[in-house]
């Protein structure tokens, strides 16, 4: 379900050159994705990443990995998505842009 929004933020900037610059933005998701599939490959074991006792090596790198994932996925999915959608209706609203999917 979130990639067809994915999917539907893209076609913008892919079909409207002046808004090329959110091509990049709109792909910055795949950040976040890459954190979550390093979480789940560096802990296969599936341990959760704030227990203590665990190795040191182990331990550190999941919860470091744990850190920039929950970062990446507050910034990118609740602070720069909403500022795309902003970005969107009002360039949808403004006289001189005429967007049609």
């Amino acid at each position: 379900q979130h990639h067809i929004a994915t999917l539907l933020y893209i076609t913008i900037p892919y079909n409207y050159p002046h808004v090329q610059w959110a091509m990049g933005v709109c792909m910055s998701v795949e950040i976040n994705t890459w954190f979550l599939i390093a979480r789940r490959v560096f802990n296969r074991q599936g341990f959760p990443p704030w227990t203590i006792g665990r190795p040191t090596g182990l331990s550190v790198r999941v919860k470091l990995i744990s850190i920039c994932f929950y970062i990446s996925w507050i910034g990118i999915r609740c602070c720069i998505f909403p500022f795309i959608m902003v970005e969107y209706v009002r360039m949808y609203r403004a006289e001189d842009t005429i967007l049609v999917l």
